[in-house]
């Protein structure tokens, strides 16, 4: 069953990155043996990644892509993970 959860620590930094017009944001969490990279890009012209999160797990080398709700001007970054995403997410 998919769960559903709102990344609002991203809130900030991604009213940041729009106010400096900065096309693309980057962050790093490690979390045990884990490195997660986290990806956003803001680019009008690239319609295909516009309200999506890309999040890559670097020691299993997967890249995996959440599709964003909410207004995330406002702190609302829902993403949906499923059981399958969360799998990744532990192995990594």
């Amino acid at each position: 069953m998919d769960a559903k959860y709102n990344l609002t620590g991203l809130k900030n930094i991604y009213n940041e990155y729009l106010k400096r017009n900065i096309q693309t944001l980057v962050f790093e969490i490690k979390n045990g043996k884990g490195l997660f990279n986290f990806l956003m890009f803001f680019s009008d012209e690239d319609t295909e990644s516009k309200d999506k999160l890309y999040l890559f797990l670097r020691r299993i080398n997967t890249l995996i892509d959440f599709k964003l709700y909410g207004s995330h001007k406002n702190g609302d970054f829902w993403i949906f993970i499923k059981d399958w995403h969360k799998k990744l997410m532990i192995k990594e």
